[in-house]
């Protein structure tokens, strides 16, 4: 006799987890179905990235340590074809910028690139057989708040601006199918981490959307976990103190190119994040920050209740 999961999840005390909407482990494939279902339909891939930049020279990107230093998330996207590790660790590193803007008031900075993606197994498995179009936004923020704001609304409503490129093409930043924050972990600046900022942000995805926080714990302290929901898959947060810089761009872009599940993206942002950490220091000590929906940033259910799930007593 069969179970439904929902009974059999109540007896064993997780029901509340169900209801919470997205708060267990659980796979990110959902993300990577939506996403072939756009691509079928003809519409690209879109990234949305949301830069909350450190507090010196916040009003001054090309000096500040997530945007223009030479790790910072800009400068490392400006030598992404010739820097000679950056060919060494990443198979989707051919970028080429579309779109730059610059203004006095957030975001600061506005980049864009693009690359065409030859797909590989798994997405010709879902359904992808045909090269396509990916683009990548990068918006730079003076205050973090905003920039979380602004993430939250792109995952929640959809909403953010549409940006003409330089060959005419009209990008929805609203309808990117990924969003997230790189940079300091605004929440530890409030007392208990409470901030609201988010939580106040009406709306929910009727379709499946990726989500990233890097940054200090960001899946570790309250506060970022307020966007995921029923619809919403993290796919890579921390659970350590780290450095959000140029390389986690990297990793986050060619893990989902590559179609990795969150075990691996997991996998691979620490492997690339340790490289760049130990470069000039190859002694230092370098831990282990990333966690996903998938792997670590939720318990999931074991094996034996999986088949307890199927099968029933």
């Amino acid at each position: 006799m069969r179970i439904p999961l929902t009974t059999f999840l109540l007896c064993l005390g997780v029901g509340a987890a169900l209801a919470d909407n997205g708060r267990t482990g659980r796979p990110i494939e959902p993300v990577y179905d939506r996403i072939a279902q756009d691509l079928q339909a003809g519409r690209p891939l879109v990234i949305a990235a949301y830069y909350g930049l450190w507090f010196d020279h916040n009003q001054n990107p090309d000096r500040n340590l997530n945007w223009g230093t030479y790790y910072g998330h800009a400068r490392m996207m400006a030598r992404v074809t010739r820097d000679r590790h950056i060919r060494r660790l990443y198979r989707h590193r051919h970028w080429q910028r579309v779109y730059a803007d610059s203004a006095d008031v957030d975001p600061l900075r506005t980049l864009v690139y693009h690359q065409r993606v030859k797909p590989n197994g798994r997405w010709r498995a879902a359904g992808v057989t045909t090269p396509f179009d990916a683009y990548l936004v990068m918006q730079a923020f003076a205050s973090r708040e905003e920039a979380a704001i602004r993430m939250t609304r792109t995952l929640r409503q959809s909403a953010d601006h549409r940006l003409t490129l330089d060959d005419g093409v009209v990008i929805d930043v609203g309808a990117a199918q990924i969003a997230g924050y790189f940079g300091h972990n605004l929440f530890y600046d409030y007392d208990n981490f409470e901030w609201d900022g988010l939580r106040s942000i009406p709306g929910a995805p009727t379709a499946a959307k990726g989500v990233f926080a890097v940054g200090c714990k960001t899946g570790r302290v309250p506060g970022f976990n307020e966007v995921l929901g029923p619809n919403v898959f993290a796919l890579l947060y921390s659970k350590t103190l780290m450095a959000a810089e140029g390389y986690s761009t990297l990793a986050l872009t060619d893990g989902v190119l590559r179609h990795l599940d969150g075990r691996q993206m997991v996998a691979f942002g620490n492997r690339t994040y340790a490289y760049f950490q130990r470069l000039g220091k190859p002694d230092r000590r370098v831990g282990k920050p990333f966690v996903s929906h998938e792997y670590l940033l939720f318990p999931r259910a074991s094996k034996a209740k999986a088949r307890a799930l199927d099968t029933g007593p």
